[in-house]
C-alpha cells in the first residue's frame, strides 16, 4: 500500500467523520432554530473591572425603562402638527407592537404621590427651608404670609391648619419634574420660539431584541416616513428609543451581508470564468465554500446557541479566504500534460496547504483572547469553515479531477506575473525598500490608538439628532453616568446619600453639575427626619415661635394656633421607603437597587455634567463609586487593543519558533516576515491619512497574518518553479481583496476597519510574497 494511499483514505475518513459530526449537530440546530442575536450590547466590550452591583443596576434600569421609546412631530404651525399628530395616533394603534404610555396616568400616578407624602410632611423638608428655619426665619414667615393672602406658588392640598407656612407645598415642588410642557388631547406639548414638538410616548410590547419586530418596526417606519413626506411635507418626524438603534443595525446588517456575499460571488465567478473557462470548477469551488460556510454556521449555533448578525457579514467575507484551497489546486493541475495527475497534485500542495491552513486557524484563533463573544463567534466560524473547505478540496478534487484542463488566461497570467517580475529589477527592489521604510516610518511617526466606542455602533446622523433634540426637551436625566452608593441596611445608605448631596450641591453652586436626583430627596432617612420634626417643634409650633407670629400678623385667632398644634402632635410616624416605592414614578424607581449580597444598594442619577474630574473626587470622598459607562467601555477597548497588539507579537514569536524548531533552517523565517511587513504597510498607510487605530485594525492583522503567510508559502515551497503558483497566488489574493473590499465600504464602523485593514494587508502581501522563493534556491527545504 502506497504512503499517498494511505494519506488520501485517513482525509477521507476524517472527511466522512466531519461530515457525520456535522450532520449530527445541524439537526439538533434544525430542531431548537438558528437563532441570530442582534443586540447592540453584544458588541461592545465586557467591563471585567465592573462589579457585579453595577450589572444588577444596569438590568434593573433595563426592565423598568428598557422598554420605552418616543414618537415626535415637529411643526411651525401648531393646528398642523395636531392634524398630523392624530395621524400618527391612528397608525400606532394599526401598530400591534407599540402601547400607548398615557400621559394622564402619569399624571394620576404624581397626584397619588403627592396625597401619600402629605400624610409625612411634618418630617418633610428641603435643604434650603431648613437654612431659612436656622438663620433667616423672618423671610420664610413673609413668605408664607404672601401666600395665604392670595400669592400662592405651591400645589399642596393641606389645609392651612396642617401646614400654615406652606412647607410642604414647596417641598412637593422640588419632586416635580421640570417640564416646559403643556397636555392637550392626552399628548405632551412643547412651544417655544414658534416651534411646536408634540410628543407621543409609547411602549414596546415585546423585547426589543426579537429581529422579526425589529425589520417589521423599521418597514413601518420608514413606510410612515414616506407618508409623512407625502401627507404633511413641513412637518418633521421624530423617533427616540434603542429599539430604532436596533432595527437600524440590523437592517444594515442584513442589507450588507447581501452585497458582501453577493460581491464576493460574483467576483469570484467572474475570475473563474476567465481563469479556467469551465463552469464545473466554478461549481466545485462554490461547493467547497457552501460545505464549509454551512459546517461553520452549525457549530457556532451550536456552540454559542445563536450567532450575531454581525458574525454572518463577516463569514460572507470568508468566501475570499476559503477559495484559496481550490484556486491553487486548480491551478496547479493547469500546468500539468498527463492525465491523472491530481494524486500527485496533492501530494506536492500538501504540505504548503497543510501549513497555510494551521497558520490561518493560529490566528483566527487568537481572537479567543478577546473577550467580546462576536469575535469569538467570527473566531469559530472562520476556523470551522476554512478547515472543512480545506478537508473537501484534499478529499474531493483529487477523485474529480481525472483530465488536463484549459490552458492559463493570458491576461491573469500577465497581471500575476507583475509582482515576481518586479523583484527581479534590483533598482526597482531598491526604490521599494526606500519607499517601505519612509512609509512605514512616517506612517508609524503619526499612528494613533483609537478608543472611541463608535468604532463599535455609529448610530445614523439623524436618529442622533432626534435623540439629542427630545431629550432636551423631555428634560431626561443620563443613564450613562451616575453615582453608585451601598450600605448595610437602608437607613445607613439614606444617610450616606444626604452626605453625597451636600456635595453635589456644592457642585451645582459652581456650575460643574446641572441637577441630580436622589432618594434622600423624596424619602429623607429617619434621622434626618427626626431632625426635621424637631426644627419645625422649635422654630415654628413652640410658642411664640412663627406659628404664633403667623397668627398675630394675620388676625387668624389663638383657635388657629392651638388647631395648628394638635395636627402637629397627632402625626408623629416615619416615612419608609418601603411604603414610598409603591408610588414612586419610573424614574424614581431606578434609583433604588435593592439588596447586593449582604448590602443594599442606590443610584444618583446626574444631570448637565461639566466635570468629570468633581464627580470622581466627590465619589473618592464619600468612597463611592462615579459610574461611567461609555468611559468604561472606552477604558476596556483600549485594553483590550493592548492586549491584542501583545498577542499578535506573541503569534509571530510563536510561528517564528515553531518554523524554526521544524525545518531547523532559519531562511523559513522569511514566511512569518511577509505578513509582518504587510501588516506594518497597512498601518503605516491608515495613520499617514489620519485614521486612528482601532481595536478592529488591530484583529485585522490576525487575518493578514493568516493569509499573508500562505502566499508566501506556496512561494516559498514551489520547487518547479512553474506559473502555477503565481497564478494561483493572485487569483486566490484577488478574491480575498474583492471580499475584503466590500467590508471596507461597509456603514458599520467595526466591519469598515476591519475591511480597510485587511484590503491594504492582502494588496501589500501579495505584492511582497514572491521575495520568499528566493530564500529557498537551494530545496534544502
Amino acid at each position: 500500500m502506497s504512503p499517498h494511499y494511505s494519506l488520501q483514505k485517513i482525509l477521507t475518513a476524517i472527511f466522512l467523520l466531519a461530515i457525520l459530526v456535522v450532520s449530527i449537530l445541524g439537526y439538533r440546530v434544525f430542531i431548537q432554530g438558528i437563532k441570530i442575536d442582534v443586540d447592540l450590547k453584544s458588541l461592545l466590550p465586557v467591563d471585567t473591572s465592573s462589579e457585579s452591583v453595577i450589572n444588577h443596576v444596569d438590568q434593573g434600569i433595563l426592565n423598568i425603562l428598557g422598554d420605552q421609546l418616543v414618537i415626535a412631530i415637529d411643526a411651525r404651525d401648531l393646528q398642523e402638527g395636531l392634524s398630523a399628530a392624530k395621524f400618527l395616533d391612528q397608525r400606532i394603534k394599526e401598530n400591534p407592537h407599540f402601547s400607548f404610555y398615557e400621559v394622564n396616568s402619569g399624571l394620576e400616578l404624581i397626584n397619588h404621590q403627592q396625597l401619600f407624602l402629605q400624610n409625612y410632611h411634618y418630617h418633610l423638608l428641603t435643604s434650603k427651608q431648613k437654612q431659612f428655619l436656622l438663620e433667616n426665619p423672618d423671610e420664610l414667615l413673609e413668605s408664607a404670609q404672601m401666600d395665604i393672602l392670595g400669592f400662592s406658588s405651591g400645589k399642596s392640598q393641606l389645609s392651612l391648619q396642617q401646614d400654615p407656612l406652606g412647607l410642604f407645598g414647596s417641598f412637593w415642588q422640588q419632586q416635580i419634574p421640570d417640564s416646559a410642557a403643556s397636555v392637550r388631547e392626552g399628548r405632551l406639548v412643547f412651544s417655544s420660539n414658534h416651534q411646536h414638538t408634540i410628543v407621543q410616548l409609547l411602549r414596546l410590547n415585546a423585547p426589543s431584541g426579537n429581529i422579526t419586530l425589529q425589520e417589521e418596526i423599521a418597514f413601518w417606519a420608514k413606510q410612515l416616513q414616506s407618508q409623512f413626506a407625502r401627507d404633511f411635507p413641513s412637518v418633521k418626524l421624530l423617533f427616540s428609543g434603542p429599539v430604532f438603534h436596533s432595527a437600524f443595525a440590523t437592517a444594515t446588517a442584513k442589507r450588507e451581508v447581501s452585497i458582501i456575499g453577493f460581491g464576493s460571488i460574483l467576483g469570484i465567478i467572474i475570475l473563474f470564468l476567465l481563469a479556467f473557462r469551465r463552469i464545473d470548477i466554478l461549481l466545485l469551488s462554490v461547493a467547497s465554500i457552501g460545505f464549509g460556510c454551512c459546517s461553520a454556521l452549525v457549530v457556532v449555533c451550536f456552540l454559542f446557541q445563536e450567532i450575531h448578525l454581525i458574525a454572518l457579514v463577516f463569514g460572507a467575507s470568508l468566501i475570499g479566504v476559503a477559495v484559496d484551497y481550490s484556486l491553487h489546486f486548480v491551478s496547479k493541475l493547469q500546468v500539468l500534460t498527463n492525465h491523472n495527475q491530481s494524486p500527485a497534485v496533492l501530494r506536492q500542495l500538501l504540505l504548503p496547504m497543510a501549513l497555510g491552513l494551521g497558520t490561518s486557524i493560529l490566528s483566527y484563533a487568537c481572537l479567543f483572547q478577546s473577550n467580546l463573544k462576536v469575535l469569538n463567534e467570527i473566531a469559530v466560524f472562520s476556523m470551522t469553515g476554512l478547515l472543512m473547505s480545506w478537508l473537501f478540496v484534499c478529499v474531493i478534487y483529487p477523485v474529480y479531477f481525472r483530465k488536463l484542463l484549459p490552458t492559463q488566461s493570458p491576461l491573469i497570467s500577465a497581471l500575476a506575473d507583475l509582482p515576481s517580475h518586479f523583484w527581479k529589477k534590483k533598482s526597482y527592489a531598491a526604490l521599494a525598500g526606500v519607499v517601505l521604510i519612509t512609509l512605514t516610518t512616517s506612517g508609524f511617526y503619526f499612528i494613533k490608538l483609537s478608543d472611541d466606542v463608535k468604532t463599535f455602533y455609529k448610530p445614523p446622523a439623524d436618529l442622533l439628532a432626534s435623540e439629542q433634540y427630545l431629550q432636551k426637551k423631555l428634560n431626561n436625566i443620563s443613564l450613562h453616568q451616575y453615582l453608585l452608593l451601598r450600605a448595610s441596611d437602608e437607613e445607613s445608605l439614606l444617610q450616606l446619600e444626604e452626605r453625597v448631596s451636600q456635595s453635589l450641591d456644592q457642585l451645582i453652586i459652581k456650575g460643574e453639575l446641572g441637577a441630580y436626583m436622589a432618594l434622600s430627596q423624596q424619602v429623607p432617612s429617619i434621622k434626618t427626619q427626626a431632625e426635621n420634626r424637631l426644627l419645625l417643634e422649635k422654630h415654628v409650633y413652640q410658642k411664640e415661635a412663627l406659628l404664633d407670629q403667623l397668627t398675630h400678623n394675620l388676625e387668624l385667632g389663638d383657635a388657629f394656633s392651638s388647631n395648628a398644634r394638635t395636627e402637629f402632635e397627632k402625626v408623629d410616624s416615619f416615612l419608609y421607603l418601603d411604603d414610598w416605592m409603591p408610588y414612586a414614578r419610573p424614574d424614581q424607581k431606578i434609583l433604588w437597587a435593592g439588596k447586593t449580597g449582604n448590602q443594599v444598594a442606590s443610584i444618583i442619577t446626574l444631570k448637565a455634567i461639566n466635570n468629570n474630574q468633581s464627580l470622581n473626587a466627590v465619589a473618592d470622598q464619600h468612597a463611592i463609586l462615579f459610574v461611567d459607562k461609555v468611559q468604561s467601555i472606552s477604558n476596556s477597548i483600549f485594553q483590550l487593543t493592548s492586549q491584542a497588539i501583545k498577542w499578535l507579537l506573541i503569534s509571530y514569536l510563536v510561528i517564528f519558533s515553531l518554523f524554526v524548531i521544524y525545518f531547523r533552517h532559519f531562511s523559513i523565517l522569511i514566511l512569518p516576515l511577509v505578513p509582518l511587513v504587510a501588516s506594518l504597510m497597512a498601518l503605516a498607510v491608515l495613520s499617514c491619512f489620519s485614521i486612528p487605530i482601532n481595536l478592529f485594525h488591530v484583529f485585522g492583522c490576525y487575518l493578514i497574518l493568516g493569509f499573508g503567510i500562505d502566499y508566501a508559502i506556496f512561494y516559498f515551497f514551489d520547487q518547479k518553479k512553474d506559473s502555477a503558483t503565481e497564478y494561483g497566488t493572485f487569483l486566490a489574493a484577488m478574491t480575498s481583496i474583492m471580499s475584503f473590499g466590500f467590508l471596507a465600504f461597509s456603514s458599520t464602523p467595526m466591519v469598515q476597519s476591519f475591511g480597510l485593514i485587511l484590503l491594504l494587508g492582502c494588496t501589500f502581501s501579495l505584492l511582497i510574497s514572491p521575495l520568499s522563493s528566493q530564500f529557498n534556491k537551494q530545496k534544502r527545504l
